[in-house]
């Protein structure tokens, strides 16, 4: 899995609990790209040659919106 900090599911809102779009991009500034996923060792960095993000669809009914998508991946970038 990716990391959690970063958890993005499509349409998921505060209220639905985590997994929403503005905790993932506050997340983009808190958390390095290179690090453990594991909260447990937030010290060790991991030898990095390219980074992902995953964006969950957990509701296939849930509306996409392009624009949130690039919003995410310019905050991670």
């Amino acid at each position: 899995n990716t990391n959690g900090d970063w958890y993005y599911i499509l349409g998921q809102k505060p209220e639905d609990g985590g997994g929403f779009l503005k905790k993932a991009i506050e997340n983009t500034e808190k958390t390095p790209f290179n690090q453990l996923a594991s909260t447990k060792y937030p010290e060790v960095d991991l030898p990095t040659v390219g980074s992902m993000l995953a964006i969950w669809a957990d509701r296939p009914s849930a509306e996409y919106k392009e624009e949130e998508i690039f919003e995410l991946m310019t905050a991670f970038a």
